[in-house]
């Protein structure tokens, strides 16, 4: 593509195609010259004169050149939006930059609380904790009543023979020793 292109006519158009079908086509009439495209869409205009004009077309997006952190003394007339601030920057020649942010406004009130969630399933039982410590033995409980004596106990006599011939008696009542005798 040629750097520099110069045409002698006062009018006439250049057509530019992107390769992918489109054109950009600039007409030259007078002291006008519009760009536009295939689809016949004015994209820019540019009038000359005592006060030159560039118009940009309903048809097209005008995107400002971004930057973060506009210069503090920006050309006059020049125009960007500052990523910094959120604000679009103007170079003034009385002041040095306008922008054209205006104060943080307060802040909205709180919307409506929504509606609860059901509650979910319960969770199973945890496993049985260890046991604790076996308390000291109680103190010993009052001795209770005496009971009623026992009817009389049966005697038992037993007999022993003893190698020298005599024999020896003893006689048990209720399981005491009550009586001794030889025979």
């Amino acid at each position: 593509m040629a750097k520099n292109i110069q045409i002698i006519p006062a009018s006439g158009s250049v057509e530019f195609d992107n390769g992918d079908g489109s054109k950009i086509i600039y007409t030259i009439t007078g002291s006008k010259v519009v760009v536009t495209n295939n689809r016949d869409e004015v994209i820019t205009e540019y009038i000359s004169g005592s006060t030159p004009q560039m118009n940009v077309g309903n048809d097209a997006t005008f995107i400002l050149p971004t930057q973060a952190g506009a210069p503090s003394d920006p050309a006059t007339g020049r125009i960007l939006f500052d990523s910094n601030i959120n604000s679009i920057v103007l170079g003034d020649s009385a002041t040095g930059k306008v922008t054209l942010q205006g104060p943080k406004g307060i802040q909205g009130p709180h919307g409506p609380i929504g509606e609860t969630a059901p509650i979910g399933p319960r969770g199973p039982i945890g496993p049985i904790g260890t046991t604790g410590p076996q308390g000291p033995i109680g103190p010993r409980g009052p001795i209770g009543p005496a009971g009623a004596d026992a009817p009389g106990g049966v005697s038992q006599v037993v007999d022993v023979a003893a190698n020298d011939g005599v024999t020896h008696q003893f006689t048990y009542t209720s399981g005491v020793l009550t009586n001794y005798s030889t025979i």
